[in-house]
């Protein structure tokens, strides 16, 4: 049996794949990348475009105008994701609005630290190459091979200390404001108790802006701002307990992060990651030299060995159980909670299997894991052949109509999947491809993605609605791949504490001085 390691750049997805490498070739170059470049550029115009004299973005709908500074940070995160320099003046003037806020809820705060964590993403190897003289890919021939996290705290050291410090605590007030369990949306973050009554607490948290929250955990870890053990304990034991209990059984595909271990994926990945170093070497240092190198940066690798038949986890059975917005143990339900709040859709599914990703990623090794192992990686196969056997791109898969118009976060739930997962198909879908191309067919001719509306099945209750300005960011952050691989080439961290470190603000920086100047 062959499989494949593929790397579209070094920062792209590693996907495991089974001996089915020529169709996956075939299905992938079914993608036209100029197509996406020219959606995210237009894009990208059209979000410059909708940003207020103040430095923010609002946008228009039932929620956006709730959150006006999420709002600016995610669209903050997708213009840099597409390409926009942290120098241009709506970036600055966005992080200056940001600034004025303190940190206003979980959403927000989370929203923060995706935008702040993206000023330190280096320039994609195949355009630091393409762009470089003889004279600097000497340099470049091997520090584009470096592990990427190594190469990313690199570049957050470029930022001034007052963008530093204002991350550190971002972070600090994140772990601060999750409850026993997990986060919630609106509300007096953190702390706040029920008096509804035994488990009524449990409506203070749910799977969306749980999902936000462990990104951006994620997005400090890549940045060696650890978080302690225990906050991924309790994660992983809520999304354990609110799976669905039993669902059917749905034919096997891989799933690299659950049927692998993380330090021999990390392993794997670092391999490479020194075997395309020491072959840059040889590398001349002429126009055809670029070009052989752009190549290594872009081959698929075929490994000699089959990962999967040394594990045995390609025998692991599948059953497809998803989760809902809210726990299903919650037992004191309000009138505004009806049972399609309960009901596992989508957009909670893949909120599910990256909280668990993660959380095997950073409890690996530990005692908890030790004696959870089987469990935590079941959940998040059954999580992914939840979305194989929902399969479809019509709409947020299961939801009722409060929940329908909730489309693009859906795909861009399956961006993050993709990514923290690993798996290059899921089922027999190759999910990239089949949401890329259905995004780019519903590009409006202004750029935009248009907003969405949610039904209501409940009298004297508006329906919920949004705007272009959050689909059309996360289309871009879907067409641009966004999300990091959860593996990089290599394991080290920086550990700085428990997460309480302190502050009741972010510094304010030198007048005039804007995040990526010193």
């Amino acid at each position: 049996m062959r499989w494949a390691l593929l790397f579209v750049g070094i920062l792209a997805i590693a996907s495991l794949v089974a001996d089915e490498t020529d169709e996956y070739v075939s299905q992938g170059a079914k993608v036209d990348s100029k197509r996406i470049d020219e959606a995210v550029k237009k894009a990208v115009a059209w979000l410059k475009g909708q940003q207020k004299p103040d430095g923010s973005w609002i946008g228009t709908g039932t929620y956006m105008e709730m959150y006006p500074f999420g709002t600016t940070a995610l669209a903050l995160y997708a213009l840099l994701k597409g390409g926009v320099s942290p120098k241009e003046e709506c970036i600055t003037k966005g992080f200056d609005y940001l600034r004025k806020g303190g940190f206003p809820g979980t959403y927000s705060v989370a929203c923060l630290i995706l935008a702040l964590s993206a000023l330190c993403e280096p320039p994609k190897p195949e355009q630091e190459v393409e762009e470089a003289s003889p004279e600097k890919l000497k340099k470049m021939r091997t520090e584009v091979f470096e592990d990427p996290e190594k190469r990313m705290r690199k570049k957050a050291q470029e930022l001034p200390p007052w963008a530093l410090d204002w991350l550190r605590q971002a972070h600090a007030w994140l772990c601060k404001a999750k409850t026993p369990s997990v986060w919630r949306y609106p509300g007096k973050d953190p702390g706040e108790t029920s008096k509804k009554g035994v488990g009524a607490h449990n409506s203070m948290v749910d799977a969306s802006n749980a999902q936000y929250a462990m990104l951006a955990l994620f997005a400090c870890h890549r940045l060696g701002i650890e978080t302690p053990h225990q906050l991924f304990i309790e994660v992983a034991e809520y999304y354990l307990k609110e799976q669905e209990e039993k669902g059917p059984e749905v034919k096997g595909f891989p799933v690299p992060v659950a049927d692998l271990p993380v330090a021999q994926l990390k392993k794997m990945l670092a391999e490479r990651l020194k075997q395309l170093q020491e072959e840059a070497k040889e590398i001349p240092l002429t126009e055809e030299g670029k070009q052989e190198l752009l190549k290594k940066l872009r081959t698929e690798v075929t490994l000699k060995e089959d990962p999967y038949r040394k594990f045995g986890a390609e025998q692991q059975k599948m059953f497809a159980r998803g989760w809902g917005y809210l726990p299903r143990s919650q037992t004191v339900r309000s009138e505004n909670e009806t049972e399609e709040c309960f009901t596992p859709t989508g957009t909670m599914t893949t909120s599910g299997v990256i909280a668990l990703s993660l959380c095997k990623v950073a409890l690996e090794g530990t005692p908890w894991y030790k004696a959870n192992e089987k469990r935590l990686c079941q959940a998040i196969r059954d999580g992914m052949a939840w979305l194989d056997k929902h399969w479809t791109l019509d709409t947020n898969p299961n939801s009722g109509p409060g929940f329908s118009g909730w489309r693009y976060y859906y795909f861009y739930g399956l961006e993050r999947v993709g990514a923290m997962t690993m798996a290059r198909k899921i089922g027999e879908h190759f999910w990239y491809e089949e949401v890329a191309n259905r995004a780019l067919s519903e590009n409006q001719s202004d750029g935009s993605w248009q907003g969405e509306t949610s039904g209501s099945t409940r009298p004297n209750v508006t329906p919920f609605s949004h705007g272009p300005l959050w689909n059309t960011c996360f289309a871009i952050l879907i067409l641009k791949r966004a999300t990091p691989p959860i593996i990089s080439g290599g394991d080290k961290t920086i550990y700085t504490g428990e997460g309480n470190l302190g502050g009741k603000g972010p510094v304010q920086p030198p007048p005039g001085e804007k995040p990526g100047e010193k």
